[in-house]
């Protein structure tokens, strides 16, 4: 499966590296019972002392729940910053260190398993779409591991080709493959579908120009059809699947959602943009139950829609 081009590292991504690596090494003396501990001060220190793209994330939670307080979306915006430290800081950690022990560890339920059944999940091809919401790589691990799922995910891959690689070898840990979006994805895409893989899309950002306008949260936001497009074509079902974490006992828990099926007989066009206003719907949901787990530095709304755009 193509996975992203290489590229010469240049002294900036070296220093940068050096910082990732050095940081990893300090996190790894943290003992596991004081990591939410750290993530909350990591978050205390975003919000009081380096507050980088703290006003894209509270300009996204004034859009989406406007009838809050600015005490509220304050503490959800702190909330969030704490969850990805955790993800992104000592979940690989963990996980490198103890595999699929750690994992099973991780992990207390999943939920909706027979609507992963119906979706096909595990049992040859079909399309697995998320969002970036929760744990993502944690859910596509454990599936892999668990769930014998033979996977691949597209990606977009970092600007640091060193820091890339350090991610890549997590991901290698549990079989499943990654598709650069640096390259064309489509080929690989197709081609994993006929040789009865999953394809794992996470298809809830701004797509630019080369997404359709679908409301998200009441405001037009262009959306990638990727998903909606695979299911058409090979007439089988869209599946969404996500990972929450609970914070409490700080386990995760996978739920599929109902499949949704594509009618071959339907308009394509329309198939594809009812299929993605359902993929929508359900990652809404999601986020109105556990707001502070979606990764609201993304600049959702960025790309503006034409004056005649649907929505």
């Amino acid at each position: 499966m193509a996975s992203s081009a290489s590229q010469s590292p240049r002294f900036g991504h070296r220093i940068e590296y050096g910082l990732v690596v050095g940081t990893r090494f300090f996190l790894r003396l943290v003992p596991e019972c004081c990591h939410g501990a750290v993530c909350r001060g990591i978050a205390w220190v975003w919000q009081t002392l380096a507050p980088i793209r703290r006003t894209v994330v509270l300009d996204n939670l004034r859009r989406v729940f406007p009838d809050r307080s600015p005490a509220w979306h304050a503490r959800v915006a702190r909330d969030c910053v704490a969850h990805f430290a955790y993800m992104f800081g000592f979940f690989p950690l963990i996980v490198g260190k103890g595999g699929a022990a750690a994992l099973e560890r991780l992990v207390g339920g999943v939920e909706g398993e027979e609507y992963g059944r119906e979706g096909g999940i595990g049992q040859g091809a079909s399309i697995l779409a998320s969002a970036h919401f929760g744990n993502w790589e944690l859910a596509i691990d454990y599936l892999s591991v668990h769930r014998h799922l033979k996977a691949a995910a597209v990606a977009k891959p970092m600007h640091n080709p060193l820091v890339e690689e350090l991610v890549a070898r997590n991901r290698r840990l549990f079989g499943w493959d990654i598709i650069s979006t640096r390259e064309d994805p489509i080929r690989p895409l197709l081609q994993g579908l006929r040789d009865g893989l999953c394809m794992v899309l996470l298809a809830d950002q701004d797509a630019r120009h080369e997404g359709i306008f679908l409301p998200f949260f009441g405001y037009p936001a262009s959306t990638a059809v990727g998903p909606a497009l695979l299911a058409c074509r090979f007439k089988i079902p869209l599946t969404v699947g996500l990972a929450r974490r609970d914070p409490v006992n700080g386990r995760h828990y996978l739920r599929f959602y109902p499949p949704i099926h594509p009618d071959p007989s339907a308009d394509r066009k329309a198939e594809v943009e009812r299929l993605t206003r359902a993929y929508l719907g359900y990652i809404e949901d999601a986020i109105r139950e556990h707001p502070e787990q979606y990764f609201w530095f993304h600049k959702r709304w960025k790309t503006r829609p034409p004056q005649n755009a649907k929505s």
